[in-house]
């Protein structure tokens, strides 16, 4: 993965995976570590499908974490996001995508 990486980073593109959340969850130091050694740029995120608060502090937790690797993260299949005020760069800029 890191080959691949490199290859796209020296064509000025960046790579990003998508990942299902709960398999991703258990491991996320680890694996935010490993995605930041491989030289992703970040990832999407998908089936968040529910809008409670353990879920809402969850995906806090992943931009906070995600941020600290310097990864940026694309929520999909999330809750609709209302009167969230952003607060991380990586949410402003997901939210901004699904507002327009």
């Amino acid at each position: 993965m890191k080959e691949v990486c490199d290859y796209a980073h020296s064509k000025g593109v960046g790579v990003r995976v998508w990942v299902y959340w709960s398999a991703l969850y258990p491991k996320l130091e680890d694996a935010f570590a490993q995605f930041e050694k491989w030289g992703l740029s970040g990832m999407m995120i998908d089936f968040m499908d529910r809008d409670d608060q353990e879920m809402v502090n969850i995906q806090t937790e992943m931009l906070e974490k995600a941020a600290k690797h310097h990864l940026h993260i694309q929520f999909h299949g999330a809750y609709k996001p209302n009167r969230i005020k952003p607060n991380l760069p990586e949410r402003i800029h997901t939210r901004r995508h699904i507002e327009l």
